[in-house]
């Protein structure tokens, strides 16, 4: 179910706040995600991390390149203590004198204690218009998500409904 408002916006807060510090250097992002139990799975190979300390090289490492993190979009799911957001915004780099706004999407599980709400996980993405799980998946008509092509942004066949609930889907581990 969607978020109470209050949650919603708290977390909303929490959100703009942890990419502001990200966009600025020096700021100390991993001050917002002290959780012990915290678990970091950016969008690039290898960049896991599953302690605080390695939590702290990632934010300082990003916070230093001066680039600039934009949550244009946020849903907001709660639970009980439990919360979970869908980030869809951008980040807009700066390499060799060249900007790029590059999409990236995060989501971000939060919980809360006695001590407040945390960060519990972060999820990045940088969606690419090509996928190559789903692109391969299409060119071999796995899954029937060829239907796709062209209806990603609506998420649905001609039938209006998502595409998980399609007729005839029977997995991609039967080789179609």
């Amino acid at each position: 179910m969607l978020a109470q408002p209050d949650t919603r916006d708290a977390i909303v807060a929490l959100i703009n706040e942890t990419y502001r510090r990200m966009s600025t250097p020096g700021s100390d992002p991993a001050a917002l995600m002290t959780h012990p139990e915290l678990i970091v799975a950016s969008s690039g190979l290898g960049e896991l991390a599953y302690d605080n300390d390695d939590v702290r090289g990632m934010d300082d490492a990003v916070s230093s390149w001066s680039f600039t993190w934009s949550a244009e979009q946020v849903t907001v799911w709660q639970e009980g203590d439990v919360a979970w957001a869908q980030v869809l915004g951008s980040v807009k780099t700066r390499r060799q004198g060249i900007e790029e706004d590059v999409p990236y999407w995060t989501t971000g599980v939060f919980a809360r204690d006695g001590e407040g709400g945390h960060w519990r996980y972060w999820g990045g993405s940088e969606p690419q218009a090509g996928p190559r799980v789903g692109g391969r998946a299409a060119e071999s008509g796995c899954c029937g998500l060829g239907v796709l092509r062209g209806r990603q942004a609506q998420n649905a066949q001609p039938s209006g409904r998502p595409w998980w609930r399609g007729e005839g889907w029977s997995g991609c581990n039967d080789g179609g």
